[in-house]
């Protein structure tokens, strides 16, 4: 379970495209989450297999040029990410919610791991607080 399988990595260009056009964001600095629920068909589709959610992470070119620098923040989240899953994936199993999701880098400084830890925590109580009859669960 404490894997980051590449059935779990979001890698449908359609399901990315949606997601900046569609999809629902919020901030758990320093990562922008945004969200995208998915009905049954669509998460068959993007061959989702046994998970609750796909990931994808993205860190500017803009602000980090250096794709060392860039290469060692998306580890870094991917694997704060790791660690958190399992949390998450029950409360999706509990709200019988199938996601996209995109996490986007935004801090202007290298994170500590620290930072990212409770970034995750902070996307963990999104989806805990989240109203059960959410018109986006829908």
């Amino acid at each position: 379970m404490h894997t980051f399988e590449r059935c779990e990595r979001l890698r449908s260009r359609k399901l990315l495209g949606r997601l900046f056009q569609e999809g629902r964001s919020f901030m758990a600095f320093p990562v922008r989450v945004v969200w995208l629920p998915l009905s049954p068909t669509e998460r068959q589709a993007a061959r989702f297999e046994t998970n609750r959610a796909q990931v994808a992470v993205s860190v500017p070119k803009r602000r980090y040029r250096q794709a060392v620098v860039r290469n060692r923040i998306r580890r870094q989240v991917r694997e704060a990410y790791r660690l958190h899953k399992h949390l998450l994936y029950q409360t999706l199993e509990h709200r019988n919610l199938d996601i996209a999701l995109l996490l986007i880098f935004v801090g202007k400084e290298t994170p500590t791991f620290d930072q990212l830890t409770d970034s995750m925590s902070k996307l963990l109580h999104y989806f805990e607080k989240m109203p059960v009859n959410d018109p986006a669960t829908a």
